[in-house]
């Protein structure tokens, strides 16, 4: 989740046009583990939201997320990667830089503010329980995921339509926001700051909203002393809910903040100074990785819903090896049967039996 391409940020030497890309085939060699890393994660999530239909809203935005982060993965990040860092940084041309551009900041503007719905949605969901289904429907929701996905494809053309510049030069693609021009970096600048706090405002009405529902599942402990097991059961059961969405949503806004905040302040010190580090941009570049990285194995250990699902698919994959290995097991045999029928048959063989 990302506003920019932050995450592609760790190959670039510096945000000065005249200073050149480096290859450095190790640091490529990272970022491939890494993108490895990232699209096993998200193909898990995928392949579970295809597992369960029809989808609620939770499994159309985290659809969303997903695509949006492992397609991020797959195609500008690792064309970044393969020309800066494999094959020859002063490479690019103006019409892969355009598209490597505008790929990176739609993904990444549509994976943050697909967090931001998410989080928008869960508060609904604790301050307004019984009007959420009214107030947060799929038809509105299928509606806010196009909205976000038209409004990153025209945020990332901006720079190609007379807002800012495009960061081809001499040969080389510059991506920082400094590279494009103040006015387009201090939107893109903006556009973070406004999701940061919408994520921070809304985990801060489901943390009040969870107190307060345990709160009043405490108070009523007397009540349900008095009530049947089974209500006791779905009562601590929805506590217990309610304290793992708090939870996962804590941790959410933890790793936002871990990979999103230290990539807007560099960017504006860029822009005011003019000039990124090489170890600054690198460190900010592998941090903007650790949301997209962390979400697969966040919602494996906080749903059961997906954790169900990722061990469908596992046990799935096993037994297709074991099948596999049973059928070359077999295969083995019967070419060892057929080599001894060949040997037992041979003239040579049947001559000396006869003798």
């Amino acid at each position: 989740m990302s506003l920019a391409p932050s995450n592609f940020s760790m190959n670039a030497t510096t945000s000065v046009p005249t200073a050149p890309f480096q290859v450095s085939p190790t640091l490529g060699l990272v970022v491939e583990v890494v993108i490895i890393f990232l699209v096993c994660g998200h193909f898990l999530i995928v392949t579970t939201l295809a597992l369960y239909k029809p989808w609620n809203i939770a499994d159309l935005l985290l659809f969303s997320l997903s695509v949006a982060d492992v397609l991020n993965a797959v195609i500008p990040l690792q064309m970044l990667n393969l020309v800066n860092n494999f094959i020859g940084p002063h490479l690019w041309t103006r019409a892969s830089c355009a598209v490597f551009v505008i790929l990176t900041y739609t993904f990444r503007i549509a994976s943050v503010c697909t967090i931001s719905l998410i989080s928008g949605d869960r508060a609904v969901l604790l301050t307004r329980p019984l009007q959420h289904h009214v107030i947060v429907t799929i038809g509105r929701v299928k509606k806010a995921v196009l909205a976000i996905w038209l409004f990153s494809v025209f945020m990332a053309i901006l720079p190609f339509i007379g807002v800012g510049h495009p960061g081809y030069r001499d040969g080389f693609c510059f991506y920082q926001l400094s590279n494009f021009g103040v006015a387009y970096g201090y939107i893109i600048e903006s556009i973070g700051i406004i999701q940061l706090i919408i994520v921070l405002v809304c985990f801060i009405a489901i943390k009040l909203s969870s107190l307060k529902f345990v709160k009043r599942q405490s108070t009523m402990a007397a009540v349900r002393q008095t009530g049947g097991k089974n209500q006791q059961a779905r009562e601590t059961a929805g506590t217990r809910q309610v304290k793992q969405m708090s939870t996962m949503m804590a941790i959410v806004v933890v790793l936002y903040y871990v990979s999103w905040l230290p990539y807007l302040l560099i960017n504006l010190y860029s822009m005011a100074i003019g000039q990124i580090k090489h170890s600054h941009v690198i460190m900010i570049g592998f941090f903007s990785l650790v949301n997209a990285l962390i979400n697969p194995i966040l919602y494996g250990k906080m749903s059961q819903r997906y954790r169900q699902g990722y061990v469908f698919i596992f046990k799935k994959a096993l037994s297709m090896c074991g099948a596999q290995n049973r059928m070359v097991h077999s295969l083995m045999e019967h070419v060892e049967v057929l080599h001894r029928e060949k040997i037992l048959g041979s003239p040579r063989v049947m001559q000396s039996r006869n003798s």
